[in-house]
């Protein structure tokens, strides 16, 4: 069993619903599709093909040159050549490669990823996500909408300008919402690498206020409160026992877990 093909495909584009501000990136527009989706495959001699989450086209053609010929299966080894062979890009990186081999290897084995990695849920609660920071009234509106669509959970941006905007929009989505709806709040404090981002930056006692706030309205969880570098006060975050801090999306290596860990 061989690797005998990789290359990126794409789902048929449904809809163009048009440019919007995203509110991680202030000044910034991304499109806003639906379907138009690039995505990577990998196929076997047999046929099997695994997929996963699309890629630059020079770290595809690295990993085809390495990869055509070789065992799927042994996906670990694959990944430790291939992060020292090609560069790496955020969002449209090796993570695609990755995911295809190991959706090939569950194939495989008959199993999902999750059977294989040591699963510790049956299931998970999928949730929406906003993109755009807006008014109070407007999120709870939607919220609603998105709840009566059969959501179980939202993510919300929050982070206006005035911290008591940003508590009257979790306070209206919930007076719309009721305990109906998991309430998962983003900050997206951890998007540069540096102390300085565009947009609204939290100091510490921001981030403290509004992780008591999200906690007397029943939120699930803050996300990224702080720089994503700066473990010491994302630790005393967690310390409070007040909301459940997450984070680590734009932490990129392995030794940045083992620090927060």
């Amino acid at each position: 069993m061989k690797i005998k093909d990789l290359r990126l495909s794409k789902t048929k584009l449904v809809d163009y619903l048009g440019d919007v501000e995203p509110a991680w990136s202030p000044g910034s527009t991304v499109k806003s599709n639906i379907g138009g989706t690039i995505f990577t495959e990998i196929e076997l001699d047999s046929g099997e093909i695994g997929i996963g989450p699309g890629c630059d086209s020079s770290i595809l053609s690295d990993a085809k040159e390495y990869l055509v010929g070789k065992n799927p299966s042994d996906v670990i080894d694959h990944f430790k050549y291939l992060i020292y062979k090609t560069r790496n890009i955020p969002y449209n990186g090796l993570a695609g490669i990755d995911v295809a081999l190991w959706d090939l290897k569950g194939k495989i084995e008959s199993k999902s990823i999750s059977e294989i990695l040591g699963k510790k849920k049956d299931f998970l609660i999928p949730y929406s996500s906003f993109v755009v920071l807006s008014d109070p009234d407007e999120r709870a509106e939607m919220a609603e909408n998105i709840m009566n669509d059969g959501w179980k959970a939202i993510k919300v941006r929050l982070h206006h300008d005035e911290y008591e905007k940003d508590i009257e929009t979790i306070e209206k989505i919930v007076s719309k919402t009721g305990n109906n709806m998991d309430i998962l709040v983003d900050a997206n404090q951890a998007q540069s690498s540096y102390p300085w981002q565009p947009g609204i930056i939290w100091d510490f006692d921001r981030a403290k206020k509004t992780n008591e706030a999200m906690h007397e309205l029943g939120c699930y969880w803050l996300e990224e409160p702080r720089p994503r570098f700066n473990y010491k006060e994302l630790s005393e975050l967690v310390s409070m026992n007040k909301t459940k801090i997450a984070g680590g999306e734009n932490n990129t290596v392995v030794a940045d877990f083992h620090e927060m860990v």
